[in-house]
């Protein structure tokens, strides 16, 4: 499988819960099942590297459908309660949906994005890191009166972070007989 990016984040609910919103989301609203594109957690063994509490998954495809597949969603209509109360989407919070011209909460996904449904899944005061191909990351940071986002090039880390040659770090070799 292809990795078309991938999300870290510490989540302000469970994880079973983000991912439950997440893959719906995706399932749902942006169609991935369609554009052959779907959601893969890592194992908390592979997490061993990240801060306490923080997880960590990848969009993933063999074969994506680039006509279809997006992290944007362009449906107009609003949910109903069943959805929004079996999808958990209520969970993002009252800040996360738009109001309508009157001061009311719509619940719309129209012109919404995967990285807004995960930053309001982010506890407050951790960050949301997505990455994709590139060098570049996209980290977001969130606390009470918001979110504020930045794109970091990794270059200058990975040019210079020092590399232990010790004996554990070396690839093994087999003699061939």
């Amino acid at each position: 499988m292809a990795s078309l990016g991938s999300y870290i984040f510490k989540p302000r609910h469970s994880e079973e819960v983000a991912g439950r919103i997440i893959e719906r989301f995706v399932r749902d609203y942006l169609q991935w099942d369609e554009a052959a594109a779907g959601v893969y957690w890592t194992s908390p063994r592979a997490r061993k590297n990240l801060p306490a509490g923080y997880v960590e998954f990848h969009i993933e495809s063999d074969q994506p459908d680039f006509e279809i597949y997006s992290e944007s969603c362009y449906r107009a209509e609003e949910l109903s309660a069943e959805e929004l109360t079996e999808g958990l989407f209520i969970l993002l919070g009252e800040t996360f949906w738009h109001d309508d011209d009157e001061g009311n909460p719509l619940y719309t996904f129209e012109d919404r994005e995967l990285c807004e449904i995960v930053n309001h899944l982010a506890e407050d005061g951790s960050r949301v890191i997505s990455y994709g191909a590139g060098k570049e990351a996209w980290v977001s940071e969130r606390n009470s009166s918001g979110w504020a986002c930045k794109t970091i090039d990794t270059s200058d880390f990975l040019f210079n972070v020092p590399i232990d040659f010790s004996e554990k770090d070396k690839q093994l070799t087999l003699p061939l007989t």
